[in-house]
């Protein structure tokens, strides 16, 4: 049945779209506690999403969906990794590395972000 998946779906869309808008608005204004805080949200969130993928393996008519998800996961955990990376160096010039590795990742979280919409999007299941 699809509908839980595309449920879960639509749930996990909007988590992330907050989750974005969080650590977003925490690294424009140079704040590494919010930082981390909405990096250990971030962190959290792929936990809990990881073990519904694991618990709930895709039929073929939603496996590219369930693939996709899997990728924006690891991407998202990657990019929220890197920014609690950069919180450690305190901010400033000597963060600016870390900084750089962050919004690399970050931007291919998005672009996993949005195939993962894509994909979902895209699923059609016979019945």
């Amino acid at each position: 049945d699809l509908a839980p998946v595309l449920g879960r779906g639509d749930e996990a869309r909007a988590t992330v779209e907050g989750l974005n808008a969080a650590l977003t608005m925490a690294a424009q204004a140079q704040d590494t506690d919010a930082v981390r805080s909405a990096s250990v949200d971030i962190l959290d969130f792929v936990d809990v999403e990881r073990d519904w993928l694991r618990e709930h393996p895709p039929a073929d008519c939603y496996a590219a969906a369930h693939g996709a998800a899997s990728a924006m996961l690891d991407a998202y955990a990657t990019a929220a990794d890197g920014f609690i990376d950069w919180t450690e160096t305190g901010g400033g010039f000597g963060g600016l590395v870390a900084l750089g590795a962050a919004v690399e990742a970050a931007d291919l979280a998005r672009a996993a972000f949005t195939s993962f919409v894509a994909a979902l999007e895209a699923t059609t299941c016979p019945g």
